[in-house]
């Protein structure tokens, strides 16, 4: 009997089959504040997915035609765009030759830097918060039900009680509506 992992369960085994690709959500929550365009995250999640995370490796070698194929777009695109992950310091380009037999002229791309990056901006992000808890990701206080208009966390701790968050595969998402109306209209 073949054993589910929760990508394959959530997903479905087809919409698997073909593998997945592990992204922290560090990336893209913090997507504007890196400067990362809609194209740059698109072609950075398309190198991404070639990477080996299971034998530690930062690189990959897609070739630019392979990316614009996949993404539609033509290949002097592909190649500015990532020109400009380069410039910005996500990822490292290293030229081959077409005569390397495993990857026949293809540039590789090695994301160390963006790996760097993240780590360190999300130590910031907690350095930041820690022991203040006056924000939540994407909550501005006040913050009032988006259902009754009537509830309403002026602090975290408010937010928790009136409104909590729901458990998803990407992680704990804070509730727009209040927990009476969401039990009320069994909303989850």
């Amino acid at each position: 009997m073949k054993e589910h992992s929760v990508l394959s369960s959530f997903w479905g085994d087809e919409a698997t089959s073909m593998g997945w690709t592990g992204l922290p959500n560090t990336l893209l929550i913090l997507q504007s504040d890196l400067g990362i365009s809609s194209a740059e995250m698109c072609v950075l999640i398309n190198i991404l997915m070639h990477q080996w995370p299971q034998k530690e490796k930062n690189i990959s070698f897609p070739s630019i035609e392979l990316l614009a194929k996949r993404i539609g777009v033509s290949e002097r695109s592909i190649q500015r765009t990532i020109r400009s992950l380069e410039k910005k310091g996500f990822i490292s380009i290293f030229p081959t030759e077409r005569s390397n037999q495993l990857t026949k002229g293809a540039n590789i791309y090695d994301s160390s830097r963006l790996k760097a990056i993240l780590n360190e901006k999300s130590i910031e992000a907690k350095k930041k918060n820690q022991g203040t808890k006056k924000q939540i990701p994407g909550i501005k206080m006040p913050f009032l039900c988006r259902v009754c208009l009537k509830s309403k966390a002026n602090n975290v701790v408010e937010f928790i009680k009136l409104f909590g968050f729901t458990r998803t595969i990407a992680g704990d998402i804070p509730n727009k509506t209040c927990k009476k109306c969401a039990n009320k209209n069994d909303i989850f």
